[in-house]
């Protein structure tokens, strides 16, 4: 326990409690004991001013939401939860603070971030399977020329250095063993001793794992502009395809453009504690009638995946909220499934009321 993004977590959704716990009944997750323990992890990383700090926001908030729900007729507040380290809550919604036995899910509480959400690989394109990477799936030979080119040329640097790694990552590395056969560390302290012939096959054999591949994945971060035309030749495949599934998948289905920018069943308000914004974020249901999916411009260049921007609205409001909706590699180029991801939205405002 207590890794950085549990450190992020308690600095920021365990203010919220306390503020909420200052009016109302903990009901659920009643573990005092745990969070207390906690708060101190929090404090002990960043500071009793910062608690504080992120505390009067948090009343803030509180006051904000319920003057809010007051307005749109909910009923009063008569108990809270929290999500804790579950990543997972009892209502259906995404909130962090749970309104216990209520028609609005709670408070969900970032840093900066957003709710979005991420779409299944296998509802966009069926026939994929599950450990696939999905670009070699949709277009095989253009994949495996951009690969074996990157196999190849760090292969060939390394038979003349002797090895190869970054210097901020050296822990993903490949060094010349005798003859043909190489060593490559893929991260966690495990190693294998490959052929040549195994590493650079177009199928890749048991003994050479995916992970594997996460140091040709950064040989390739390192030197994108020494593979232009296989990039282009791999963007020209999968261009098509991928905007083809988007505009099926998500452009027709009102339902899966309200999912994919995190409404759900239950209403909820969202706070960022940086910027000390909150909004109504308004129910699938409703949400789903209301959204408009404006402008869909695709990124024409492949970096570690692909890229379609999107101007989207939201009737009765004005203006475009934009976001990015990736299908790209997560963990290492080539080293893992390429995973479908929601990211970066501007000017939420467009879609949400903004509350505080």
């Amino acid at each position: 326990m207590g890794g950085r993004s549990d450190h992020t977590k308690y600095i920021t959704e365990l203010p919220m409690l306390a503020a909420w716990g200052e009016q109302y009944p903990l009901l659920e997750d009643s573990n005092t004991a745990k969070i207390q323990e906690y708060r101190g992890i929090a404090i002990q990383k960043y500071g009793e001013s910062q608690w504080e700090k992120n505390l009067a926001l948090s009343r803030s908030v509180r006051d904000a939401v319920t003057g809010d729900m007051r307005r749109r007729g909910f009923a009063p507040v008569t108990g809270i939860g929290w999500q804790g380290n579950q990543n997972q809550n009892s209502n259906g919604s995404h909130a962090d603070i749970l309104f216990v036995g209520h028609p609005v899910g709670g408070v969900s509480v970032k840093s900066n971030g957003t709710n979005l959400l991420n779409l299944g690989i296998g509802e966009l394109f069926p026939g994929y399977q599950d450990g696939q990477d999905l670009f070699r799936f949709l277009c095989p030979r253009e994949f495996d020329q951009l690969l074996q080119g990157v196999k190849t040329r760090l292969l060939d640097q390394v038979d003349r250095d002797g090895g190869w790694w970054l210097p901020r990552k050296p822990h993903y590395s490949v060094r010349k063993e005798s003859g043909e056969h190489y060593r490559i560390a893929c991260g966690d302290g495990s190693e294998r001793v490959l052929h040549r012939d195994a590493i650079t096959a177009r199928e890749r054999p048991d003994e050479f794992p995916m992970e594997y591949l996460r140091v040709f994945g950064n040989f390739y971060g390192k030197h994108k502009r020494t593979f232009e035309r296989e990039r282009e030749e791999l963007f020209g495949g999968l261009a098509p395809l991928v905007e083809g599934a988007f505009r099926r998948e998500v452009v027709q289905s009102p339902g899966k453009l309200a999912q994919m920018l995190g409404h759900t069943e239950q209403s909820q308000y969202l706070a960022y504690m940086k910027s000390g914004e909150a909004y109504y974020i308004p129910g699938a249901e409703e949400a789903q009638v209301r959204l408009r999916l404006e402008s869909v411009v695709m990124r024409p260049v492949f970096d570690t995946g692909i890229k379609i921007q999107c101007g989207i609205s939201m009737s009765g409001r004005s203006g475009l909220a934009q976001v990015d909706w990736w299908i790209r590699y997560h963990q290492g180029a080539f080293a893992c499934c390429p995973q479908n991801m929601v990211q970066n939205l501007k000017n939420p405002a467009a879609l949400w009321e903004r509350v505080r």
